[in-house]
């Protein structure tokens, strides 16, 4: 089984837990947003008729971010994307997805499930809007 997801709009990266006195602790702004990051998945997978399941997952991951203004001759001279190797890391993007498909309890039952994740970041073409592509496969348990 195959599932494709798309998230529009500007990828969003897994902040840094804050420590208070009283332990740690995510902010109500990033609660919010893994809230209702996690509600889009669970109308993109109801959509897509995708059952839950215990089976080894492969997830691909492609960040594409607004292309900063500064790249604008570069996109267009080269006609692709760029890379994008800046901050924020590459993996909080990733943490913050798997995050959001596990809150949306409608996909794997644990983010364990995935034992192989390849993962891409852009910046988007200059027609291009920034959004999260997210391909999630079961695959042979044998590997």
């Amino acid at each position: 089984m195959i599932l494709h997801i798309t998230l529009d709009g500007k990828p969003y990266p897994q902040p840094r837990v804050k420590v208070g006195k009283f332990g740690s602790y995510y902010s109500a702004k990033h609660k919010a947003k893994l809230k209702d990051t996690a509600a889009q998945i669970q109308q993109q997978v109801k959509t897509a008729g995708w059952k839950v399941t215990t089976e080894p997952i492969e997830i691909s991951i492609t960040t594409i971010s607004p292309c900063p203004k500064r790249l604008h001759k570069q996109v267009v001279s080269m006609g692709k994307r760029l890379y994008k190797p800046t901050i924020p890391d590459i993996d909080n993007y990733s943490k913050y997805i798997l995050d959001c498909i596990t809150k949306s309890n409608l996909v794997w039952s644990d983010d364990k499930q995935v034992v192989v994740l390849h993962q891409k970041d852009f910046y988007a073409r200059l027609e291009e809007e920034p959004c999260t592509q997210i391909t999630i496969q079961t695959i042979d348990i044998e590997g």
